[in-house]
Order: C-alpha cells, then structure tokens, then sequence
C-alpha cells in the first residue's frame, strides 16, 4: 500500500529580521513510491540544494556531499545546521545515489503544488526556515507534498505551533511574541472558516464536520507573518 504523503508547508513572513540564532534542520525521504515505481538507489540516497547559500553546513548541489542514513521501512534522513541568517527559500531534492548521474527526483514530480517550483524542466522542493529552533521536514519521493514539524521555532519573530497535520478530530494553533495577532484559517478557495484575535494564546478548532483537503493558518502580527497549510483528513 502506498504511504499517505503528509501535507505541504509553505511559509510566508513580513519584515525584516529581528535576530538570529541556529536552526537544526532533519530531512526525511520515504522511498516507498520510487521502488514502487521500479526504481533503484545506488547504495544511498543523498541530498542536495542551495544550502549554503542560506547558512547550512552543507555545500550547494552537491550529492556526494549530502548522503542521508538509511532508518528502514524506506526511509532516509540527514540532519542539516542553518544559522538562521536565510530570508529566502530554501530549494533541495532527493538524489538516487551519489551522483547527479545516478538520476534525482526533479522530473517525476506527483501533484505538485507550491511546496515546489519548477525551472526548465526540473522540480526542486522549496521552504522558507525559520529562525531558529528545531524543524522536521518530512517528504515522499517525487511528491512535492510534505510536512514540517517542530519544536519550539521562530518565523521571523513569531513562535507558532500547528498540529497535528493531519487533523482529523482537533487542530491547535499556539502562538506566542504577539501584541494582537489576527488568525485565519481558510479553505483552497480563500473562504474564512475559523478566524480569531489575541494576544500569546492556544486556539483548538473542532475540525470533525469540515471538509478534508487543504486550508491555510495564517497569523499576522504587525510586519509579522506566517503561513501554514495544513491537511483535513476524515
């Protein structure tokens, strides 16, 4: 059975940077879909991107700089520091082994949607990192979907926390660094389903009777923002 593919996350902010700090940054691959699909990996699965061009420890695009560890079921990881400097997005993809000849994912994408972005013929995957704290960005291979979980992260000055994504029953949003944030949670469409004020609070929504598919949380502080979507699912 093909594993469900998470949610994306697509972070927008406002302003300017307030201060600095680390970011550590763990990548996940499930390659369940490009084995399913009769593909093969040489040996590893590596990782590459612009990451030095925004403050990572790791050289731009380049594979055989950026082999991830294999944790089983088809999974890969690789642990990526950030210094929390970058005010861009972040663009990346998942390589079948060590070199760009061993063939990447960036012409096979699924669904895609703004979690990724297209040049020419090739896909990368694309978020905007935090300012600092801890960042789980969770993928499938060729599906431009994917999830971003947290501990305690920055956005530019705003700390927020949504989940779980997926929601079925509840979704919690907790923000906290605002005087007197505006939040909307909306449909594709644009349609307010649940919007609310305040200042540092935690809002649980009852998201039983909504409908399943893609809304966006947004909260926005003054010249200060952030932008999540996340999944219903029933």
């Amino acid at each position: 059975m093909k594993k469900l593919v998470l949610s994306v996350v697509t972070l927008l902010t406002f302003g300017t940077l307030s201060s600095m700090a680390q970011v550590n940054a763990t990548f996940k691959v499930d390659i369940t879909p490009l084995l399913a699909g009769g593909g093969t990996i040489n040996n590893v699965v590596s990782i590459a991107g612009n990451f030095t061009d925004r403050g990572g420890n790791l050289v731009n695009w380049s594979p055989d700089q950026g082999p991830m560890t294999d944790m089983g079921n088809n999974m890969w990881s690789r642990d990526v520091i950030f210094d929390g400097t970058a005010t861009d997005s972040l663009q990346w993809k998942y390589v079948q082994g060590a070199t760009w000849a061993d063939g990447d994912e960036g012409n096979e994408w699924v669904n895609p949607d703004p979690s990724c972005v297209r040049t020419g013929d090739n896909n990368n995957r694309k978020i905007l990192l935090p300012t600092s704290g801890d960042i789980i960005v969770t993928s499938a291979w060729a599906e431009c979907q994917q999830v971003t979980s947290s501990v305690k992260i920055e956005y530019r000055g705003l700390f927020v926390t949504v989940g779980p994504n997926p929601a079925s029953t509840n979704l919690s949003i907790r923000f906290v660094g605002t005087t007197n944030a505006e939040v909307k949670l909306t449909d594709l469409t644009g349609r307010v389903v649940k919007s609310f004020k305040g200042q540092d609070v935690t809002e649980n929504i009852d998201v039983t009777n909504m409908k399943a598919g893609l809304y966006y949380v947004t909260v926005v502080d003054g010249d200060k923002g952030y932008q999540a979507p996340v999944i219903i699912t029933k």
